[in-house]
């Protein structure tokens, strides 16, 4: 089981977070400027790994610690209901260029 999140910006990886789950619930690995709510997300998630057995576990809940920092930036996780998602598609929406110029618009000329 694996797992990870990262930002990308101008071409450049700016953090990532990657949980390689092989060995259990351990192996956590990050770099670059991470989000503001990864360390209690982390934090939280190990509590819980911790109080369902550690590495006894039969969930590996440090493999949630990516997925969770991403939803809290995204909005949305990958195995849960997004009302974003229509017809099992997710949609990129992007701002289509203006054809005309704010004091055409403004003065009410197409």
């Amino acid at each position: 089981m694996a797992s990870s999140s990262e930002l990308w910006s101008g071409g450049f990886r700016k953090w990532w977070i990657s949980h390689e789950g092989e060995d259990g619930p351990k192996g956590l690995d990050s770099e670059g400027e991470l989000p503001e709510n990864f360390p209690q997300i982390k934090t939280d998630m190990e509590a819980v790994q911790e109080k369902e057995g550690g590495t006894e576990a039969d969930v590996d809940y440090i493999f949630e610690i990516p997925l969770l920092v991403a939803k809290a930036i995204t909005g949305f996780k990958h195995d849960e209901v997004c009302p974003h998602v229509i017809n099992d598609e997710f949609k990129i929406m992007t701002r289509e260029a203006s054809k005309t110029g704010f004091f055409s618009r403004f003065l009410g000329k197409k």
